[in-house]
């Protein structure tokens, strides 16, 4: 049998890796929501409420298009030839969740504000963290999303002025290399994973289509040489008999074998003989017929038997009637 080409394996591993990023979109939603939820209480009364309430608005219902997204990919169950188009949908959401947290550093990273100077880095860095593990099984998305949400934060926090500002875009970029690296260290962990994992099925299958075929051939072998084998036994039964007789005959002319005479009813003797040649007398298309006389002889029974027996199964194979 054929095995998976290079790209057949492609494929399937990394239909296998947007199946995780699909598995763990809950816990993806709910963590962004929780930290939005978080930050909007933290910053109500503090900065623009209009401005707060259209970007908590916007994540909460995107976090509710993401759920609704994934829900429809179960229902469909799409095979390994659609994951390039999964992979876009959810590095798109990625990309607008990276938007709308880049956003919070514009919008609310204000030096005179200590609360939310100091709640959007920390916030951005534990998404960011998150992220290294929930998207590491398709790196892009992480990259999408921590590239945008930390580069904006770090900008933002470069272009305050605010001396403590740049210790911490410093730590929020070490942050990044530090994920980053966690990140593709994890995806090699699982793709090699699912690698051994697809050519083990493969091997496993492979054994199990020739042990297939051993039967099969076994079977067919069998089939083949069991009716020479039987026609090869009759033979060897019917030499042996012809070989028993002239042995035997050999015995009487040399005087060896001497008869052993008794008194014999013939009509046991004729009725053993029907049944045992009736079925044979009508698989040739004979009748065979017995015409009890209620006799005696004075005979060997055992030579008897057997002169009769050979006159029966002479006649029943070499006469084409009667």
């Amino acid at each position: 049998p054929m095995s998976d080409t290079p790209i057949e394996l492609h494929d399937k591993i990394q239909h296998e890796q947007v199946l995780t990023l699909f598995r763990q979109s809950p816990a993806v939603i709910i963590a962004h929501t929780i930290a939005a939820t978080v930050l909007a209480s933290a910053l109500w009364g503090v900065v623009p409420q209009g401005q707060l309430m259209a970007w908590f608005s916007t994540l909460v219902l995107l976090s509710l298009s993401r759920a609704m997204v994934g829900q429809r990919r179960r229902r469909l169950n799409p095979g390994p030839g659609r994951w390039r188009f999964w992979a876009g949908v959810h590095t798109a959401y990625a990309g607008a969740y990276a938007l709308l947290w880049a956003a919070t550093a514009v919008l609310f990273l204000d030096p005179s504000q200590r609360l939310g100077f100091i709640l959007v880095p920390v916030i951005v860095m534990g998404l960011s963290a998150g992220a290294a593990s929930t998207q590491a099984s398709f790196p892009p998305a992480f990259f999408l999303f921590t590239g945008v949400a930390s580069g904006t934060t770090i900008l933002m926090l470069l272009l305050s002025g605010e001396p403590a500002a740049y210790a911490v875009a410093s730590l929020l970029l070490l942050m990044f290399f530090g994920t980053s690296y966690t990140c593709l260290n994890i995806h090699q962990v699982l793709e090699r994973s699912l690698r051994l994992s697809f050519e083990n099925l493969e091997l496993r299958r492979e054994a199990e289509l020739a042990n297939a075929a051993k039967t099969q051939f076994l079977a067919a072998a069998s089939h083949d040489l069991r009716q020479p084998m039987h026609a090869l036994g009759l033979f060897f039964s019917a030499l042996a008999d012809r070989v028993n007789d002239q042995l035997d005959v050999s015995k009487l002319d040399a005087g060896v074998v001497r008869p052993n005479i008794a008194v014999v009813d013939l009509d046991p003797l004729f009725r053993q003989l029907h049944r045992e040649f009736q079925a044979e007398a009508q698989a040739r298309g004979r009748g065979l017929r017995v015409h009890l006389c209620g006799l005696r002889a004075r005979t060997d029974p055992a030579m008897l038997e057997r002169i009769l027996r050979n006159l029966l199964s002479n006649a029943l194979r070499y006469t084409r009637q009667g």
